[in-house]
Protein backbone atom coordinates (compact mmCIF):
# COMPACT_ATOMS: atom_id res chain seq x y z
CA UNK A 1 0.00 0.00 0.00
CA UNK A 2 3.04 2.23 0.90
CA UNK A 3 1.59 4.17 3.53
CA UNK A 4 3.69 6.60 5.40
CA UNK A 5 1.47 7.59 8.40
CA UNK A 6 -2.57 6.87 8.78
CA UNK A 7 -4.97 6.68 11.33
CA UNK A 8 -5.44 3.55 13.21
CA UNK A 9 -8.69 2.46 15.13
CA UNK A 10 -9.42 -0.70 16.89
CA UNK A 11 -12.14 -2.64 18.64
CA UNK A 12 -11.89 -5.00 21.37
CA UNK A 13 -8.78 -7.62 21.01
CA UNK A 14 -8.70 -5.09 17.54
CA UNK A 15 -7.79 -2.69 19.94
CA UNK A 16 -5.50 -5.32 22.19
CA UNK A 17 -3.31 -5.25 18.48
CA UNK A 18 -3.78 -1.62 16.98
CA UNK A 19 -2.03 -0.23 20.33
CA UNK A 20 0.85 -2.86 20.60
CA UNK A 21 1.18 -1.86 16.55
CA UNK A 22 1.25 1.43 17.55
CA UNK A 23 3.86 0.65 20.34
CA UNK A 24 6.01 -0.57 17.86
CA UNK A 25 5.74 2.09 15.30
CA UNK A 26 4.68 5.67 16.45
CA UNK A 27 6.39 6.75 13.46
CA UNK A 28 3.45 5.57 11.64
CA UNK A 29 0.09 5.76 13.38
CA UNK A 30 -0.66 9.54 12.88
CA UNK A 31 -3.58 8.91 15.38
CA UNK A 32 -5.06 5.81 17.32
CA UNK A 33 -8.28 5.56 18.31
CA UNK A 34 -9.28 2.71 20.55
CA UNK A 35 -13.01 1.18 20.44
CA UNK A 36 -13.81 -0.78 24.21
CA UNK A 37 -10.05 -1.89 23.55
CA UNK A 38 -9.26 -5.29 25.09
CA UNK A 39 -6.71 -5.25 28.09
CA UNK A 40 -4.00 -8.35 28.96
CA UNK A 41 -3.15 -8.25 32.75
CA UNK A 42 0.48 -9.27 32.74
CA UNK A 43 -0.01 -12.50 35.00
CA UNK A 44 1.83 -12.52 38.39
CA UNK A 45 4.88 -14.67 38.65
CA UNK A 46 3.45 -17.89 40.80
CA UNK A 47 0.11 -17.51 39.96
CA UNK A 48 -2.24 -20.44 38.86
CA UNK A 49 -4.81 -20.00 36.04
CA UNK A 50 -6.90 -22.76 37.08
CA UNK A 51 -7.11 -21.79 40.54
CA UNK A 52 -7.67 -17.90 39.12
CA UNK A 53 -10.29 -19.43 36.93
CA UNK A 54 -12.09 -20.97 40.22
CA UNK A 55 -11.87 -17.86 42.31
CA UNK A 56 -13.68 -15.49 39.07
CA UNK A 57 -16.16 -18.82 39.15
CA UNK A 58 -16.98 -18.28 42.98
CA UNK A 59 -16.83 -14.08 42.93
CA UNK A 60 -19.46 -14.45 40.05
CA UNK A 61 -21.45 -17.17 42.20
CA UNK A 62 -21.34 -14.31 45.41
CA UNK A 63 -22.94 -11.68 42.86
CA UNK A 64 -26.03 -13.78 42.25
CA UNK A 65 -24.66 -15.33 38.53
CA UNK A 66 -24.46 -19.09 36.98
CA UNK A 67 -20.70 -19.73 36.82
CA UNK A 68 -19.75 -22.30 34.19
CA UNK A 69 -20.71 -26.03 35.32
CA UNK A 70 -17.47 -28.08 37.35
CA UNK A 71 -17.72 -30.63 34.29
CA UNK A 72 -17.31 -27.31 31.92
CA UNK A 73 -14.34 -26.10 33.86
CA UNK A 74 -12.61 -28.95 33.77
CA UNK A 75 -13.05 -29.17 29.91
CA UNK A 76 -12.05 -26.04 29.65
CA UNK A 77 -9.03 -26.21 31.60
CA UNK A 78 -7.97 -29.90 29.51
CA UNK A 79 -8.09 -27.96 26.39
CA UNK A 80 -5.83 -24.92 27.40
CA UNK A 81 -3.25 -26.84 28.63
CA UNK A 82 -3.35 -28.64 24.93
CA UNK A 83 -3.06 -24.99 23.40
CA UNK A 84 -6.95 -25.00 22.16
CA UNK A 85 -7.76 -21.13 22.07
CA UNK A 86 -11.56 -19.99 22.56
CA UNK A 87 -11.34 -18.70 18.92
CA UNK A 88 -10.47 -22.42 17.77
CA UNK A 89 -13.52 -23.75 20.15
CA UNK A 90 -15.65 -21.08 18.19
CA UNK A 91 -14.31 -22.12 14.53
CA UNK A 92 -15.38 -25.63 15.16
CA UNK A 93 -18.82 -24.83 16.72
CA UNK A 94 -19.61 -22.40 13.50
CA UNK A 95 -21.54 -18.89 13.69
CA UNK A 96 -24.84 -20.07 14.94
CA UNK A 97 -23.80 -21.98 17.63
CA UNK A 98 -20.99 -19.44 18.53
CA UNK A 99 -23.52 -16.73 18.40
CA UNK A 100 -25.89 -18.61 20.94
CA UNK A 101 -23.12 -19.51 23.48
CA UNK A 102 -21.89 -15.53 23.05
CA UNK A 103 -25.70 -14.58 23.90
CA UNK A 104 -26.55 -16.61 26.89
CA UNK A 105 -23.38 -15.69 28.54
CA UNK A 106 -24.19 -11.90 27.90
CA UNK A 107 -27.80 -12.93 29.23
CA UNK A 108 -26.48 -14.59 32.31
CA UNK A 109 -24.15 -11.98 32.85
CA UNK A 110 -26.57 -8.72 32.37
CA UNK A 111 -29.13 -10.20 34.64
CA UNK A 112 -26.42 -11.05 37.21
CA UNK A 113 -25.59 -7.66 37.35
CA UNK A 114 -29.02 -5.82 37.14
CA UNK A 115 -28.95 -4.36 33.92
CA UNK A 116 -31.42 -5.82 31.74
CA UNK A 117 -32.36 -2.67 29.87
CA UNK A 118 -28.58 -2.51 29.06
CA UNK A 119 -28.68 -5.75 27.56
CA UNK A 120 -31.76 -4.47 25.12
CA UNK A 121 -30.23 -1.49 24.23
CA UNK A 122 -27.04 -3.59 22.93
CA UNK A 123 -28.87 -5.36 20.35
Amino acid sequence: MGLQQFLLAGHSFGGYVSGNYTLKHPQRVQRLLLLSPLGIRVKPEGEDDWQRFQAKSDQVKKQGGSPPPAFLKLMIKSLWNVKVSPISFARVLGLHQTKKLIDDYMSRRVNAQGNIEMMHTMG
